[in-house]
């Protein structure tokens, strides 16, 4: 679960290993993670980009960046990889690209930015219309060229899944935004202002929006070639002797997990997350059917005290890193506790959790409950998941556990 660079850098080797099954040899790998990398920043409304983008999460985000574009020139030194950074149309909401520049600029990876090249030209717009009209235009009048202004909403741009939802204008836009606005209430004579590059929503590009992102691919690839017609030389790119957020070493532990175990496939091949035992209370199922399919082990029981195991049974060694991923939300979640036993050493760790927190979204959040510098598990080891009872003020107690996964320990010399 999870669709950010920290949820790609743990499964980086199974997509590798899918890549190479068929003798497939890609020549490029494009890293899209603009939007997803911000997710659970929305409660930050007002931020000063010189000040206020350090969100709490930042540098994991960062240094998760840095280990997939690591570990993708250490093992396919010979593919291309570069940036392509999109945003979405909730304008406190901000983009991911700031995360992923200064990766890119330590790497020498390219950066695409449909950011910088699309939303310029939404503000201008924007700036045009008014919103005691509804931010709508007079009939036929599109204020800027195509696709920056205003067109008629074409359903077949959007995908057929989700064309029921229709297009989105201006004013669903700022109202969304906190601006108030009515589309009823568009003046006669007048109507809404749909923006092409938008799809049924705030988040996702049409299929416009995707051309251009595809073009602005396609014109980075083009200048290079020109270039290279043109007589500049080709400079063999090395990757660099030390990280920027990190050291190589930690780089390279953090982006091999010998087991990822989920309860949604994500790629082409996948670990099923089955428990060794549990309590009635827990059960396998999907809680967010308007999203599509998103299933996790589910417990929801107000009194707490349902128990839910996990096995890992690794080749022998010294620590293993465990981590537990779990449902965050700002509503109906409760507390629980995870613990880590060694069935060789009999050793426990414990530590404990709340689904809840303040930023307005519902996103996966991925915890390492086994440090480092303790072997915590030596190899074979049991996963303990316990639901408290629902706190006083509450208005649910679910726990929704979405993956497990297992990396070699960083050794204190390292650190």
């Amino acid at each position: 679960h999870g669709a950010d660079m920290c949820a790609l850098s743990k499964r980086l080797n199974l997509v590798l290993e899918d890549l190479g099954s068929d003798g497939f040899q890609p020549s490029l790998f494009i890293l899209e993670f603009g939007v997803n990398d911000y997710q659970g920043q929305d409660d930050l409304m007002h931020l000063d980009h010189k000040t206020d983008v350090f969100f709490g999460g930042f540098e994991e985000l960062a240094l998760c960046a840095e280990v997939v574009i690591s570990k993708l020139m250490r093992l396919q030194p010979q593919v291309a990889v570069m940036f392509l950074e999109f945003r979405t149309g909730i304008f406190e909401r901000k983009t991911a690209q700031l995360l992923h520049i200064g990766v890119a600029q330590h790497y020498e990876v390219p950066v695409v930015s449909y950011t910088e090249a699309m939303f310029p030209e939404f503000y201008h717009l924007v700036s045009l219309l008014n919103g005691t009209d509804s931010f709508s235009v007079a009939k036929n009048d599109h204020l800027l060229p195509y696709p920056y202004g205003c067109f008629p909403c074409r359903l077949d741009h959007i995908c057929e899944q989700f064309r029921a939802h229709g297009c989105k204008s201006v004013c669903v836009i700022m109202s969304r935004n906190g601006v108030p606005c009515n589309e009823v209430e568009t003046p006669e004579g007048r109507e809404p202002c749909f923006l092409p590059m938008f799809a049924h929503d705030l988040i996702h590009p049409s299929r416009i929006g995707h051309r251009i992102a595809k073009d602005l691919v396609a014109h980075a690839i083009s200048s290079s070639v020109r270039e290279v017609c043109n007589g500049t030389p080709l400079q063999e790119h090395l990757l660099p002797r030390t990280g920027w957020l990190s050291s190589p070493e930690i780089l390279a532990a953090r982006g091999d997990f010998l087991v990822v175990r989920d309860t949604m496939k994500m790629y082409t091949r996948f670990d099923q997350l089955e428990p060794k035992k549990h309590s009635s209370g827990w059960s396998l199922y999907n809680d967010v059917s308007s999203v599509g399919y998103k299933p996790g082990w589910i417990t929801t029981n107000s009194t707490g005290n349902e128990v839910i195991e996990f096995e890992l049974d690794l080749p022998k060694h010294p620590c293993y890193a465990i981590y537990v991923a779990v449902l965050r939300s700002y509503k109906g979640m409760g507390t629980f506790s995870v613990t880590t036993i060694d069935m060789d050493t009999q050793q426990k760790t414990e530590k404990e959790f709340d689904g809840l927190w303040g930023s307005r979204i519902s996103v996966w959040s991925d915890t390492q409950v086994t440090s480092d510098n303790d072997p915590a598990c030596t190899g074979k080891c049991l996963v303990r998941i316990k639901s408290h009872p629902i706190l006083p003020g509450r208005d649910g107690n679910k726990v929704k556990i979405l993956t497990l996964s297992a990396r070699k320990c960083i050794s204190n010399q390292k650190l």
